[in-house]
C-alpha cells in the first residue's frame, strides 16, 4: 500500500468514517480505497452516523438524515 493510501485510511479512521474492524467498511469501502477512489465516490452510508441521527446513531445508518 502506498503512503498516500495509508495516510488517507488513517485520516478516515481518525474522523470515524472508516473502521478496519467493520465488515461493511471492509467489503464496500476498502476495495474502493485500494483502487484510488475516495469513499465519497462510493454510494453507501459511511461508518459514522450524522450527529442529528434520530435512528440510534448506528454505523452505516440509512435513515434520511444520515444517508
Amino acid at each position: 500500500m502506498n503512503p498516500q493510501t495509508w495516510a488517507y485510511i488513517t485520516k478516515l479512521q481518525f474522523d470515524g468514517m472508516y473502521d478496519p474492524e467493520c465488515k461493511m467498511c471492509k467489503e464496500i469501502f476498502l476495495p474502493a480505497i485500494l483502487n484510488g477512489k475516495k469513499i465519497s465516490a462510493v454510494f453507501a452510508p459511511s461508518h459514522k452516523p450524522s450527529p442529528r441521527c434520530r435512528s440510534g446513531k448506528h454505523p452505516h445508518c440509512t435513515c434520511d438524515t444520515c444517508f
